[in-house]
């Protein structure tokens, strides 16, 4: 499965994740993969250091993609009349990212109600088990209106498929 990013934020690698019998039975997509991401000269300050605001656009992208990933692209579910919007986020630095390091990005629920939804991020520097920095958003599905709506069933469907605790 491809993640078929068009941000020029790196390329996604795609890896073998959960059992495919298991979700196609259900209609469902298997559980996301870690994505992987390159610092790019670009995205770094004068000391070569990812530079703060692009700590969480590589989480939109992250979070972009692992809803292609379990669910489908945002772009059809803006197409069928509904938008998620971020309520609140939140952001731990624990360890500079550079220029040309090779990150590994996670994206997990942490918490689920009729309308919102709670995201966690890792994000680590390839080979490296300590986090660079850790995330949170928390979103909420809206229709065309802009009033919040409950999450579409297929969602919360995969999401306690993959994610039972949540």
């Amino acid at each position: 499965m491809s993640n078929g990013s068009s941000l020029p934020l790196g390329n996604p690698s795609p890896a073998t994740g959960m059992d495919e019998d298991n979700c196609s039975q259900h209609g469902l997509r298997s559980k996301p993969i870690p994505l992987t991401v390159r610092v790019r000269y670009s995205h770094v300050d004068r000391m070569n250091y990812l530079y703060h605001v692009h700590y969480y656009e590589y989480c939109e992208w992250a979070r972009a993609e692992w809803l292609r990933q379990i669910y489908k692209p945002y772009a059809e579910i803006e197409t069928s009349g509904m938008a998620i919007v971020v309520t609140e986020a939140e952001l731990a630095y624990h360890k500079p990212a550079r220029y040309d390091d090779l990150l590994s990005i996670t994206v997990e629920p942490v918490d689920w109600s009729r309308s919102r939804f709670k995201l966690g991020y890792s994000v680590h520097r390839e080979g490296e088990p300590q986090p660079l920095f850790t995330a949170t958003t928390t979103h909420c599905f809206i229709n065309s209106n802009g009033k919040p709506i409950p999450i579409p069933d297929g969602l919360k469907a995969v999401v306690s498929t993959h994610y039972p605790q949540k």
